[in-house]
């Protein structure tokens, strides 16, 4: 029999508790990276649909809210997300003034008001994740949530452009042919924009038929080529030509112009100087409405 000190002192089997705890703990942490991977995994695949929804239904946006959540349910059901909808956004046309300073002198703020359109549409996804190690206290699962905005806007900026455009607001129909440049009465009246220096006709036909190698951006400040360069359209190559929308500055002088938008169009010239365009429609599938706007290049993007 042992003496009470003794047992007390008795460390066998001290290490296989040790063991078995280090085991516990072990356990613990994997089943706990277990289900974290699930959920992670589960939010990713979730991302994945909220993106793929958002980024094809921002393209029906200009038709109209019905069009863009049937495309929004569409993706998501390809994606097994259907039922995790929770949230569907829609912004068409959303118009508001945003105050930004401009510092010119230290003591000088001058507040400029610019205009902005955004057509932005909003997926929220929302669904319990089953849990298994976590069972054991009682946690059989966690929510997963995922947030995804996408939205359509103007290109801001573009190369190859031609030095011809038509004036923001021309009523055009997509598909049809119209007179770019010839007369007064022509969308394309302001005559041949002043885009890199080039003045003589042999300088605007290479410029009309391989476009300028540099950057137009919206809100550039553009001047007119003057006189009327009959000779540019001689040895102009029929084919598809990005143009610039824009907005006169001085209607009194007509001497300049400010870029506010590009846009396809197929040209075509009389080998002299009257030149004609069919204006090409956007890549989505939006209808026109018969204003040269519906025309303007997009680009859709993820909002951070």
């Amino acid at each position: 029999m042992l003496k009470a000190p003794k047992l007390f002192k008795d460390e066998n089997g001290a290490g296989f508790l040790l063991v078995i705890f280090a085991l516990f703990v072990m356990l613990g942490v994997g089943g706990l990276v277990v289900d974290m991977g699930i959920a992670y995994k589960t939010k990713g695949e979730m991302r994945k649909a909220a993106n793929a929804a958002v980024l094809s239904g921002v393209q029906k946006i200009s038709v109209n809210d019905a069009s863009v959540t049937k495309v929004v349910h569409y993706i998501l059901k390809a994606h097994n997300e259907e039922d995790s909808l929770t949230s569907l956004k829609i912004e068409a046309n959303v118009e508001k003034n945003v105050a930004v300073n401009l510092k010119k002198e230290v003591s000088t703020n001058v507040l400029l008001f610019c205009h902005i359109v955004k057509n932005k549409v909003t997926v929220t996804l929302k669904k319990d994740v089953p849990l298994y190690f976590m069972r054991i206290f009682g946690v059989n699962s966690t929510p997963v949530e995922v947030t995804s905005s996408a939205v359509r806007e103007p290109v801001t900026e573009m190369g190859k452009v031609i030095p011809l455009g038509v004036q923001l607001g021309t009523k055009l129909t997509v598909g049809t042919e119209y007179l770019l440049k010839g007369d007064m009465l022509s969308p394309g009246w302001f005559g041949f924009l002043l885009i890199d220096g080039n003045k003589n006709p042999h300088d605007l036909s290479d410029l009309i038929n391989s476009g300028y190698d540099g950057q137009i951006k919206v809100n550039d400040v553009i001047g007119r080529v003057p006189g009327e360069k009959a000779a540019a359209g001689k040895d102009i190559t029929a084919r598809k030509a990005l143009i610039i929308i824009y907005e006169v500055i001085n209607s009194s002088k007509k001497d300049s112009i400010r870029v506010k938008g590009f846009a396809y169009c197929n040209i075509r010239t009389d080998g002299k100087k009257l030149f004609y365009g069919t204006f090409i429609k956007r890549a989505d599938d939006s209808p026109m409405t018969g204003k040269i706007d519906d025309a303007l290049l997009y680009k859709i993007r993820l909002m951070e």
